[in-house]
């Protein structure tokens, strides 16, 4: 089950979250102090988490649609089961959200901003997906991925406190 779990996150997708909250806070911060690495580090695990959550939830959401399309994804194949896709789309949530407030409780000064952060984007994928889908709305879809991919970078620069 761990393959389709890793297919499911899309890890293509994940890597450029691993470089761009790092990037995020390093133009923040040219000269980053080693004691913010672990904030960092805890930031960028989080925006793992909330792609891979992201990513299966899209999953769920296209099954049909990847039936005909993309029949060899773990759900239309029937790889895994949409109970465990579920569950496994709220785990990595749950994860995103308690690395963002272990984030932000040890960064002690401007940890709003990374929770704001990750608060509208939470608001965002589930607009996208659940809600009102706004993916099937055109323009507005695409609005809403392209603020959610532009605030990475910000919320690297957040996860250090410096995002102004």
């Amino acid at each position: 089950m761990w393959r389709e779990v890793i297919e499911l996150s899309r890890p293509k997708n994940i890597i450029l979250a691993v470089i761009t909250v790092p990037l995020g806070a390093y133009l923040a911060s040219p000269n980053l102090s080693p004691n913010l690495f672990g904030l960092v580090a805890l930031q960028t695990a989080s925006v793992v988490f909330f792609m891979a959550a992201g990513n299966t939830f899209n999953d769920l959401s296209d099954i049909s649609i990847d039936k005909v399309a993309k029949s060899d994804r773990p759900l239309p194949s029937e790889r895994i089961s949409v109970t465990d896709a579920t569950r496994i789309a709220y785990a990595f949530s749950f994860l995103s959200f308690i690395s963002m407030l272990i984030g932000a409780y040890l960064l002690k000064e401007d940890r709003m901003y990374v929770a704001v952060i990750w608060l509208l984007a939470a608001i965002l994928i589930y607009t996208y997906d659940m809600g009102p889908q706004t993916k099937r709305m055109g323009l507005v879809g695409n609005i809403a991925i392209s603020v959610m991919v532009g605030t990475v970078i910000l919320y690297g620069a957040a996860s250090i406190g410096k995002l102004f």
